[in-house]
């Protein structure tokens, strides 16, 4: 009797454990360790945070009670680590990069333990959809908040940034001449406020279509305040995720299911529901959308890029993880592309070819090849059982590849890393 209820209490605690942390993960209140480099520099630092003490309690009960199920296509994320282990050797702030490897290790760890515990039913998919979706309408609303008021609303316990529209550092643009602060919600960059939303208004979606009655009003008006705060973020990435991930989404579902009417209900829903929430804020969104290429946002993303490439070529076994930012600052790479700022000094705003630079070649392709294979995986499942959560989760692993195409957040930022390994946890 003992034994029947201390098993139960381990499965209840360890959902309790990781809903919490998938509500919280936007909670970004950390506190700095020690600094591998004078300045305590983001990219060099070592912070903690209530984030961390989950992923290490959920990791715990984890490997103490349960057995991994293994997939043949793990092969290629323990060569993704192996490979992470060997720039260790080559890079210039060795120590630096022993602590990324034990963070990715652990992020590893938390997408296979959550991909096991899924596989085994202890895990419900519905909850994890709906800690997803509350967390990013918390969000939504503190960045739509802040966007009226045009400052923070001195939430800094758990983690708003200090905003002040003409100080330093904090993300702004301008319109008709004037400066208008973008959503941060209480994550460091509006940017990742985006790619938070984006998953929780997919995460929305799949509880609006499965729910009934009130509730599925209730998830609608949701949904409205998620997407309203998100074009408030103006982000450009983010906007081009979610479209993404919604184009995916309905193409699988006609593709499965054909156009029969609810389909096709829930199609005009979303256009109309995305239609009118930007709509108040279209004169805010559309000077955003119209780029230009001479803008410092574009030429500076390009010459990261170029810096990757760069460093890829010059480095086939990578600059040590972690070690991106510091190799290219010490070797002028940042000088020779006129980035004379140390606001400038920032990873290459690409997560593939930051990858590369950080773990070489064959680091990358192992990572490439072990993604491809869960969603393969993923796509035969799909092929076989008409599930909702499948379209989901590979709309919402899409938007974030494509948003790894234009930021780097996602492998250089704890919490938005977290959310990535988290959903690469259900992907798998």
């Amino acid at each position: 009797m003992n034994f029947f209820l201390g098993q139960i209490y381990k499965k209840k605690i360890i959902s309790y454990i990781l809903y919490f942390l998938l509500f919280s993960l936007p909670f970004t209140l950390r506190l700095p360790i020690f600094s591998f480099t004078p300045g305590w520099h983001e990219y060099e630092t070592v912070f903690i945070g209530l984030y961390d003490v989950l992923l290490v309690l959920f990791l715990a009960i984890f490997f103490f009670n349960y057995k991994i199920v293994w997939q043949k296509y793990y092969i290629y994320l323990i060569l993704f680590l192996g490979f992470s282990g060997l720039s260790v050797l080559f890079s210039p702030l060795p120590y630096l990069s022993i602590y990324g490897l034990i963070r990715i290790i652990l992020f590893s760890a938390l997408a296979i333990a959550l991909a096991t515990l899924i596989h085994n039913k202890k895990i419900k998919i519905d909850l994890i959809f709906l800690s997803l979706f509350f967390s990013s309408l918390f969000q939504a609303l503190i960045g739509f908040l802040q966007f009226n008021k045009q400052e923070d609303l001195g939430l800094w316990f758990l983690g708003e940034p200090n905003l002040v529209l003409n100080g330093f550092g904090v993300s702004t643009v301008l319109i008709e001449g004037g400066k208008i602060l973008r959503s941060y919600g209480t994550l460091p960059h509006p940017n990742i406020l985006g790619a938070f939303l984006v998953v929780g208004f997919l995460s929305g979606l799949f509880l609006f279509i499965e729910s009934k009655g009130v509730k599925k009003y209730l998830f609608f008006s949701g949904l409205f305040l998620i997407a309203l705060t998100l074009w408030l973020t103006l982000s450009r990435s983010a906007i081009i995720a979610m479209l993404f991930g919604l184009f995916i989404y309905f193409i699988l579902k006609f593709f499965r299911d054909g156009f029969y009417k609810k389909n096709i209900i829930s199609f005009v829903s979303i256009f109309l529901l995305l239609l009118f929430s930007l709509l108040p804020v279209l004169s805010f969104v559309l000077p955003r959308i119209n780029m230009s290429a001479s803008e410092v946002a574009v030429t500076s993303r390009v010459s990261y890029m170029e810096m990757g490439k760069k460093i890829m070529k010059e480095n086939l076994l990578g600059v040590g993880l972690k070690n991106q930012v510091y190799y290219t600052y010490k070797n002028n790479i940042y000088n020779e592309a006129n980035m004379k700022n140390s606001w400038e000094w920032q990873p290459i705003h690409n997560l593939y070819l930051l990858i590369g630079s950080e773990v070489g070649v064959l680091g990358l392709l192992s990572f490439i090849i072990f993604i491809l294979g869960a969603f393969i995986k993923k796509g035969l499942l799909f092929l076989k059982k008409d599930k909702e959560e499948y379209y989901i989760i590979l709309a919402i692993m899409s938007s974030l590849l494509i948003i790894g195409l234009f930021d780097h957040f996602l492998y250089t930022i704890d919490s938005p890393a977290l959310l990535f390994w988290l959903m690469i946890g259900l992907l798998l």
